[in-house]
């Protein structure tokens, strides 16, 4: 049996971790070749069972093949190999030195996704060049050829192949160069230096907070600066006025800070019972932004608002009661429209009157220095603490609203009117404006809303509204009625307020204070519909928008997990729950009900809910018998 014949061939390509060698068969001896290839080794006359390559069967002739996995500056033997079934047979040994190893070689990824602060850029390492990468990425500066001396760079791990680096801390509109660097032991090398720009800064993004804690004088909002758009904010804050689309050239507004994210801020200095626009603002070095407008009415003054009404009435009384007993006002009026107008009494010495419109209309009359009660106008403006002397002439105008002088106290207010005047007018309007007075609200819209539920025990007309704590009475009632969550104030009244039946909510009597009405059916779909352009007004028994319910719940006051809730509208959906039909009381802080004074028939009514899971909106009816949460609209 013969072995084959082969040759060891010369290196004919090297590096420091590869090179090329061959063989070449040049008889097979007396059987089939079943392997061919170059084995290597660091000592002489490697073998097979040494590292080897191998390069096909059955062939004679000659061959190369790719030694790898060498290591820099060694010398390596090698010899080629053949093998048949009879054995194997080598050619001679021969010896090579693999080239010492050098700095890695890469390229430059150009820069890309530009923006004024950040770009994306990184390399490519093509060869170690014979020692492992233990370092790679890019540097950048506004000089040519940066260095990894620089802060200015990023770290991309080890191994050779493409890597991506996020360049970021950058100015707007500047010329920059990044070049890609790898290391290994021998050194750093650096791909070509590559150019790019940043895009001009432009102004912040922003968004208005709604308007909340709204008293007669002072409210809060605030914004969030979602992106400074290249440039650092130097200024943030939120302007306001009586007019649309204030700006930080008014007096009036707040400075918070400086930077991105959510701020707040305190509006003072406001007056009573008055349409305010709010806008929030972030300034950069680009220019002012501004957030989206949003409204809001001012409370009306405690004080203030009762006395403005109390007096309205008490001088409709006194022309209707006076020149011989006969109404001076044409009977088109009546005493709504003189309450609901707006203006002043003009008082003479002359015993004359007018009633002056800001719609220039006038009503003229004259007047007995006593009326038939008894009181004359000029003591009663003395216990108000309005000075009648010098008499009034026929100059002396006396604005309504700004009669009761801004130290006077409630109680000296009212222990004047209770003293001296109708004290059944008194008692029938303290109240009723109490409650007007506490009503916190928002706009949202083109509607204003209340903000909290209604907490009155009398209709508008200053009749008490019956409690009704025993279930079986409740169950049965047809007439207005209301009552506590569980019957229970101490724990439930400040926080989710009163529940009422239908039957109270469409009280003629009126169960909304002055100025205000319990919304229909239609005016709550028209909040949702604004909240969310895509909810479904027409349904029944559905889930109108879950979009809406999350802006329409308070973060507060619900079960978890109180899914979606952010009351970005301000409107501050409390879970009240409700008291059935059958008088038992269900759901407090897992759902929240509210009245709409649509009837669905003779039996049901319109209503809306709200539930702690955020599954939306809901549109349903149910027995006019129900204890629900009641909302108002500003008329």
């Amino acid at each position: 049996m013969i072995l084959p014949t082969i040759l060891t061939g010369s290196i004919t390509a090297k590096t420091a971790i590869t090179a090329t060698a061959g063989g070449n068969v040049t008889d097979s001896g007396s059987a089939k070749i079943t392997a061919r290839g170059v084995c290597f080794s660091t000592t002489i006359n490697p073998t097979i069972a040494n590292t080897k390559t191998a390069s096909g069967t059955n062939v004679i002739g000659a061959f190369t093949v790719s030694l790898t996995g060498l290591s820099a500056s060694t010398t390596y033997h090698y010899r080629a190999y053949a093998t048949t079934s009879v054995g194997t047979s080598y050619g001679a040994d021969s010896v090579f030195t693999t080239n010492a190893a050098t700095i890695p070689t890469l390229t430059t990824t150009a820069a890309s996704a530009i923006t004024s602060t950040t770009a994306t850029s990184g390399g490519n390492i093509t060869n170690d060049n014979g020692a492992t990468i233990t370092a790679r990425g890019v540097c950048w500066s506004t000089s040519a050829n940066p260095t990894i001396a620089l802060t200015t760079k990023t770290n991309n791990g080890t191994g050779t192949g493409a890597f991506t680096s996020s360049i970021t801390g950058l100015t707007p509109n500047t010329l920059y160069h990044v070049r890609a660097y790898a290391t290994n032991s021998l050194g750093t090398s650096y791909g070509a230096d590559s150019l790019f720009t940043t895009n001009a800064a432009t102004i912040p993004t922003l968004t208005t907070t709604a308007a909340s804690a709204i008293t007669a004088n002072t409210a809060t909002s605030g914004g969030n600066i979602t992106s400074d758009n290249g440039a650092i904010i130097t200024a943030r804050g939120i302007c306001w006025s009586t007019t649309a689309n204030p700006t930080i050239a008014l007096s009036t507004k707040t400075n918070n800070g400086t930077g991105t994210g959510v701020f707040t801020s305190s509006i003072t200095g406001l007056t009573a019972n008055t349409l305010y626009y709010v806008r929030a603002y972030a300034t950069n070095s680009a220019g002012t932004a501004y957030g989206s407008q949003v409204s809001f009415t001012t409370s009306i003054d405690y004080i203030g608002k009762w006395a403005y009404q109390y007096i309205r009435d008490t001088i409709y009384n006194w022309a209707q009661l006076v020149y011989n007993n006969n109404y001076v006002i044409d009977s088109v009026r009546t005493p709504q429209d003189l309450r609901n107008s707006t203006g002043y009494f003009q008082f003479n010495s002359n015993n004359t009157y007018k009633w002056q419109t800001n719609t220039a209309t006038s009503y003229t009359g004259s007047f007995s220095a006593k009326t038939n009660t008894g009181y004359d106008y000029g003591t009663t403006l003395n216990l108000l603490g309005i000075s009648t002397s010098p008499a009034p002439n026929d100059t002396t105008k006396f604005d309504i609203y700004k009669l009761v002088s801004p130290n006077m106290t409630l109680n000296r207010f009212y222990g004047a009117l209770n003293g001296n005047l109708d004290t059944i007018i008194v008692d029938r309007y303290y109240e009723l404006l109490k409650n007007d007075v506490d009503i916190p609200s928002i706009s949202i819209g083109s509607q204003t809303w209340s903000s909290k539920n209604l907490d009155v025990s009398r209709y508008r007309n200053g009749d008490p509204i019956p409690q009704v704590t025993d279930p079986t009475q409740w169950s049965s009632l047809t007439t207005g009625a209301w009552c506590w969550y569980n019957n229970d104030s101490a724990t439930y009244a400040a926080t989710y307020g009163r529940l009422y039946n239908w039957y109270a909510v469409n009280d003629a009597r009126g169960l909304a204070p002055l100025g205000w009405h319990i919304p229909s059916d239609g005016e709550w779909n028209k909040l949702v519909k604004f909240l969310d352009v895509s909810a479904d007004t027409t349904c029944q028994d559905c889930n109108q928008s879950s979009i809406a319910c999350g802006a329409m719940k308070s973060t507060t006051g619900w079960n978890a997990p109180n899914t979606g809730a952010t009351n970005s509208s301000g409107f501050a959906g409390l879970p009240a729950g409700s008291r059935y039909n059958d008088g038992t009381f269900y759901y407090i802080r897992s759902y929240g009900y509210w009245w709409s004074s649509t009837d669905y028939n003779t039996t049901y009514g319109w209503d809306r809910i709200l539930d702690y899971n955020g599954y939306g909106v809901n549109r349903s009816i149910n027995t006019k018998q129900f204890g629900f949460s009641v909302r108002c609209v500003r008329d």
